[in-house]
């Protein structure tokens, strides 16, 4: 199992390449979370990884099953603030991959509304806005 930082930088030491670095899906660290197999923040897995972490897949969920939701669709899901400050704080500029298979059951038209509010919902929760309000 690889559900903290420490357990996967083995892996990376094992293979010995400065190739190999973290993703993070924030729906899957929210899940073990809520399971107790791990008790550590998102922010805090960001802070830890660091510079060796290069990708995100943002992704929500109730807790209960990987849902691929969009941020925001729980209130028992991701701290999103805790996210973003822990990002700015590391400086991370890899990528921002949104994991959001669970949001394309609609009709077009709602699924057209949909994109432009995940789009407005990604400007503000990466603005200083969000991060004082």
């Amino acid at each position: 199992e690889t559900h903290t930082v420490d357990r996967i930088r083995k892996f990376i030491d094992a293979v010995g390449s400065d190739q190999l670095k973290i993703c993070l899906d924030t729906g899957h660290l929210h899940l073990v979370n809520g399971r107790g197999e791990v008790q550590l923040s998102q922010g805090d897995f960001i802070r830890q990884a660091g510079k060796d972490l290069c990708a995100m897949h943002i992704t929500n969920n109730s807790g209960g099953g990987d849902d691929h939701l969009m941020p925001f669709s729980s209130r028992y899901g991701v701290d999103w603030k805790d996210v973003i400050l822990a990002l700015k704080e590391i400086e991370y500029d890899g990528l921002f991959n949104l994991e959001i298979l669970g949001e394309n059951k609609a009709p077009l038209p709602i699924l057209e509304a949909k994109l432009s509010y995940i789009y407005q919902m990604v400007h503000y929760m990466t603005s200083e806005e969000f991060l004082n309000s």
